[in-house]
């Protein structure tokens, strides 16, 4: 009997992740990817000796008792040297001082005691949140058996009942006007992101559940990558998917930019979540709550802009990021800046050569302006010259003649993601979930289209929890075909 087949379109890691696990359930798998490398937004690049990466910020499911883990290791991405960083992050103001947020808990407790004695009781219940987050790993919801669900519900609906609160709001609670200016920024500087998300991040910090995986996110893809050609798994290069083939109201193929057309029983889409809607599907199969959600979209590209340096300097000793907050404020791309947000990889030594580091800083924008300048070629190169030029100014005072060590430099730009992945703008709020949207991304389901069989869609831009969403998604459409099929998903 020949093998049902599945064509999987992109290869990022939800793409991966669905090969994997339908070639290990007995299906024949291709997956058309319109790059050069899998991967997709999890990934990384080399720019004369340097690595200069694009994703991972904190990877999860690195604890030996991590549902998480054991996908991974289903995945196949371990063995592979892990770093645990020792802190969150320091925030760092003008007149000197810094905020240190250690991942001991017992020591951050001291310490912001120590800053602030009369904020005893917000620090104190500040860290009871987290603690009550410290056996659970809210990315893993999507994991959990019955008996989970039992056993952590009263901790799940204490911390649920936050999710209105934000890092600003919070903060804002302190007496202690250094703490109420600079802790809303603790978490990837968004003052906006509901507060059990920023606790989740510190519970699995504390027990060394999150952490780095040592030569980043395109070694992690690669990984996985592997792993599916191991398996039997097909990938073809350079391979644009421009439609996916329907009869009968049932996805049955794809058909490339050449014109060259692959038939297949299942379509699983990896590609942003409007490109295949509005393109790759034209518009049609799509219900009336859908066609309102996609009318919406953001303009706001978080963590839009990336400037990577490649330093002849020893970053090793550095905190792994740094807020600083700047002396003046300044205009750099299409907004004015009191804060800088700064990655240091000095603890990954794949990233440089000895004696060298790999610095990057990230901004927040906006998509129209870079598509905007885009239109002209020259205007846009000048614009991300500039922007180059204003962060190095500002890197200069906090790192003293860093300009003359500075041996590369990348900017990417939102205009830059999609050009590789198709990823655009963002649907629905981002950071402001209510307790039902957070529990539908946790829970990591697949998308699919009303009256249109056989197809699923997954991937970040349809909810999927980051990284590990992604995969876990993929594993989902998986499983959800194998319940259509009648087989026992493995």
């Amino acid at each position: 009997m020949a093998k049902k087949k599945i064509i999987i379109v992109g290869s990022g890691i939800g793409g991966l992740s669905a090969g994997c696990f339908a070639l290990m359930n007995g299906f024949d798998v291709t997956i058309f990817e319109s790059h050069n490398k899998a991967g997709g937004l999890c990934t990384s690049w080399k720019r004369k000796g340097y690595t200069f990466d694009g994703s991972i910020h904190h990877l999860a499911g690195l604890s030996p008792d991590s549902k998480f883990g054991k996908l991974w290791e289903q995945l196949k991405v371990f063995p592979n040297p892990l770093f645990f960083y020792s802190e969150m992050v320091s925030v760092e103001t003008p007149d000197g001082k810094t905020l240190y947020i250690s991942h001991d808990l017992e020591k951050l407790e001291k310490y912001l005691k120590e800053i602030s004695p009369e904020d005893k009781k917000v620090i104190d219940e500040y860290l009871r949140i987290i603690n009550k987050i410290k056996k659970i790993d809210m990315l893993e919801i999507g994991l959990w058996k019955i008996g989970d669900f039992i056993k952590n519900f009263f901790n799940f609906m204490q911390i649920t009942k936050f999710m209105k609160v934000g890092m600003k709001d919070f903060a804002d609670r302190f007496k202690n006007p250094f703490l109420k200016k600079t802790f809303r920024f603790i978490q990837y500087n968004w003052e906006d992101i509901p507060l059990p998300v920023h606790a989740n991040f510190m519970a699995n910090c504390a027990r060394k559940n999150y952490g780095w995986y040592i030569g980043g996110s395109l070694e992690f893809s690669n990984k996985i990558k592997n792993h599916f050609m191991e398996l039997g798994g097909n990938i073809k290069y350079n391979s644009e998917v421009i439609k996916i083939l329907v009869e009968n109201d049932s996805v049955n193929g794809v058909k490339l930019k050449d014109g060259t057309e692959y038939n297949s029983d299942y379509v699983i889409s990896n590609s942003y979540g409007y490109h295949t809607i509005f393109h790759l599907l034209g518009g049609k199969y799509i219900s009336k709550k859908q066609e309102d959600f996609y009318s919406k979209p953001s303009d706001e590209a978080k963590m839009g802009i990336h400037v990577s340096f490649g330093i002849k300097r020893d970053i090793s000793k550095e905190p792994h990021d740094i807020i600083l907050f700047l002396d003046n404020e300044v205009k750099i791309a299409d907004r004015t800046r009191e804060r800088i947000s700064i990655e240091l990889f000095g603890f990954d030594k794949t990233f440089a050569g000895d004696g060298k580091g790999v610095l990057k800083v990230i901004y927040d924008t906006s998509f129209s302006f870079w598509r905007n300048l885009y239109q002209d070629g020259k205007k846009y190169r000048e614009e991300k010259d500039q922007v180059a030029r204003k962060t190095l100014d500002l890197l200069e005072k906090r790192f003293p003649g860093i300009t003359g060590q500075v041996e590369e430099i990348d900017v990417a730009t939102p205009v830059t993601t999609q050009r590789y992945t198709f990823n655009a703008e963002s649907y629905g709020s981002q950071l402001k979930m209510s307790s039902k949207d957070m529990l539908d991304s946790l829970l990591s389901k697949p998308k699919s289209l009303p009256k249109l069989k056989n197809f699923y869609i997954v991937g970040q831009s349809v909810g999927g929890g980051g990284i590990p969403g992604c995969a876990l998604m993929g594993r989902n459409a998986v499983r959800a075909i194998c319940k259509k099929e009648k087989i026992k998903f493995k």
